[in-house]
């Protein structure tokens, strides 16, 4: 009797342990963000498909302004005021072309939707689901400041 009990119990423990790994592995954690803006960009402006993750000052002159230059195209919006957005307490999320529904992230999603070898960053990438919307409009989101998250590679 005292045998059936303990490999009782030695199979829930494993049962468990198995559970909770593939629970850690799959579960899909949220990420809360807030609508900050949208902004009407050039037509001929060159827009990226996937969205970018900006945590400071230079890093969003430099996606606004400094990366049109290689294309010789117009910067992506004229007369941006940088006051408006606080780098101190907020993130910032750039998307062209979608509206973002959900922000999330878990291992799993990392395997899948991330080409960046984990031993390079060790950041957790962020994975957007987005609605389709205009070319036309730059959409931007904030969250919380911390160093944990990256944008996915590509």
């Amino acid at each position: 009797m005292r045998k059936t009990l303990l490999y009782l119990g030695i199979v829930f423990i494993l049962l468990g342990a198995c559970w909770g790994i593939c629970f850690y592995i799959f579960h899909v954690r949220h990420i809360p963000f807030m609508f900050e803006c949208t902004l009407a960009i050039n037509e001929d402006s060159y827009a990226p498909w996937h969205y970018h993750y900006v945590s400071t000052e230079e890093k969003f002159r430099f996606w606004i302004y400094n990366h049109q230059i290689t294309d010789n195209l117009p910067p992506l919006i004229d007369n941006l005021d940088l006051n408006a957005f606080d780098f101190t307490k907020y993130d910032y999320l750039l998307f062209i072309g979608g509206r973002l529904t959900d922000l999330s992230h878990s291992p799993w999603l990392s395997h899948t939707k991330d080409a960046i070898c984990r031993h390079e960053d060790a950041r957790v990438p962020l994975i957007p689901t987005l609605e389709k919307a205009s070319m036309d409009s730059l959409y931007i989101y904030k969250m919380e400041k911390t160093i944990k998250y990256r944008e996915p590679g590509p």
